[in-house]
């Protein structure tokens, strides 16, 4: 967690490897897409707002 409830992610990998974020407020229930990602070798970093209703949220990789 950041300063101000806020979420950062890194992802790593090979370059080539794509996939969608996804978060949950109850995780193994329901999974909403966040964003879509394309490795290229390097970290990609990701900023999530806090959120409102609940007090964690869960976060997974779909590959594709």
């Amino acid at each position: 967690p950041l300063p101000g409830g806020s979420f950062r992610l890194v992802l790593t990998g090979a370059p080539g490897q794509t996939g969608q974020l996804q978060w949950s407020d109850e995780p193994m229930r329901i999974w909403t897409d966040w964003r879509p990602f394309a490795l290229d070798g390097t970290p990609m970093e990701f900023i999530d707002d806090p959120p409102a209703a609940s007090r964690a949220r869960f976060y997974r990789v779909k590959p594709r």
